[in-house]
């Protein structure tokens, strides 16, 4: 004998399709707005637009509570001196040091206005900061700090 559905069944069955669908509907609108934010809006590989001229090197001195940075205007050599502290808590160089210095984006030189790190290479030793590059200028740099990603260093010119 073959067993028939009751209108009661049959609309059970037919509001379960309809939930899993709108389930479906739901997955498929996550699963495209999340493809299109990684392939299309999300990070890039290219450094941000620069829509002015490139800004000038720095030249002089830039003091931070931390320490302070001497720019001879060339757009590469420095003279740092960080605070006996927090080079010691951050492991940097202690005493005055001179280098070289560039503004980076993924590992290439780029402005300073627009780059993601700043390094100075002093010797053997490499020290890279996080450049907040939409505050960094001419009479600024704003880093953020080894010790807590929370902490900006903001070395002025004097």
């Amino acid at each position: 004998m073959r067993k028939t559905k009751s209108c009661a069944d049959i609309r059970m069955t037919s509001t379960r399709f309809a939930r899993s669908g709108r389930l479906m509907t739901v997955i498929m609108a996550v699963l495209l707005l999340s493809l299109t934010l990684l392939t299309g809006c999300g990070a890039s590989d290219n450094p941000p637009p620069a829509e002015m001229p490139e800004p000038p090197a720095h030249d002089g001195t830039y003091v931070a509570d931390c320490g302070t940075l001497i720019f001879n205007g060339d757009g590469e050599s420095i003279t740092v001196t960080f605070d006996d502290d927090f080079a010691a808590a951050a492991d940097l160089p202690t005493g005055t040091c001179e280098g070289t210095y560039v503004f980076t984006f993924h590992n290439g030189r780029y402005r300073y206005d627009k780059a993601e790190a700043f390094e100075i290479f002093l010797g053997d030793e490499t020290c890279r900061f996080n450049n907040h590059w939409q505050e960094t200028t001419e009479e600024r740099i704003v880093l953020v700090s080894p010790l807590d990603a929370a902490e900006t260093l903001i070395f002025e010119r004097q």
